[in-house]
C-alpha cells in the first residue's frame, strides 16, 4: 500500500515539474507556417508574437532541430521588459543544405518564453527545406 502511495506522489511531482503550457495560445508563430517548404537559397524568415497572460517575459529562446533531434540553430535572448507583456521579434536564418535540391528536410521551430513568474509558454511548428 505504502509503495502505491509514494507511486502516485512521484507521479504527481512529476507531473507538476513538466513544461507549463506546452503549446500555448500565448505564442504565435507567424513565420514559418506549418508545413511550410523552403528553397535552399532562401532564408527562413521567423516571424513570432510572445503575449503572456498575468507576467512579463524574462528571456526567450528560438531553437530549430532536425529530423534527428539535432540542433541546427539556437539563440536565446535576455529580455529587458519587465513591464512589457507583448514581444514582436523578427529574424531570418539561412542554412544550406548539403542535400540534392529534390530532397526535403524536416525541420522544428521551437520557441519559448520563460517568465517572470517562473512559467515557461511554448510553441513549436514544423517545416521543409528543399
Amino acid at each position: 500500500m505504502k509503495q502505491k502511495i509514494y507511486c502516485l506522489l512521484l507521479a504527481i511531482v512529476l507531473a507538476g515539474c513538466m513544461e507549463k503550457n506546452a503549446h500555448s495560445p500565448l505564442v504565435v508563430i507567424h513565420q514559418p507556417l506549418r508545413d511550410q517548404i523552403i528553397s535552399n537559397a532562401d532564408s527562413l524568415i521567423i516571424d513570432v508574437d510572445i503575449k503572456p497572460a498575468g507576467s512579463s517575459i524574462s528571456e526567450y529562446q528560438i531553437k530549430i532541430v532536425n529530423k534527428k533531434g539535432d540542433i541546427v540553430y539556437e539563440s536565446l535572448a535576455p529580455c529587458q521588459c519587465a513591464a512589457i507583456h507583448f514581444l514582436q521579434t523578427k529574424q531570418s536564418f539561412f542554412y544550406e543544405s548539403s542535400k540534392p535540391p529534390a530532397t526535403n528536410s524536416e525541420f522544428v521551430l521551437e520557441i519559448c518564453a520563460f517568465l517572470n513568474n517562473g512559467d515557461q509558454i511554448c510553441k513549436s511548428v514544423p517545416f521543409k527545406m528543399t
